[in-house]
């Protein structure tokens, strides 16, 4: 039994320009989509983070989906819309 992957962001809301992602594994890739578009994919850090800036603010309704990866270890998901 592998254990998964807690995959999430901090502080998600409309304006917001940088993505704080956070994983419960550092070192795992993460997938960052927006509105279905793939939009880069980062590695955490020794902590499990990252910071994402964004060429655009986040607006209302859009859907954030991340997708973590790291061998030895259940794939996590994480999907909301921005409010």
């Amino acid at each position: 039994n592998k254990e998964r992957i807690e995959v999430g962001i901090d502080s998600l809301a409309v304006d917001v320009n940088t993505l704080h992602i956070k994983t419960s594994v550092p070192g795992a890739t993460v997938v960052i989509k927006i509105n279905g578009a793939e939009i880069d994919t980062i590695t955490t850090d020794g902590f499990g983070t990252f910071a994402k800036g964004l060429d655009a603010k986040l607006q209302g309704g859009q859907r954030v989906v991340l997708e973590a990866h790291k061998d030895g270890y259940n794939d996590g998901k994480f999907r909301t819309i921005v409010r």
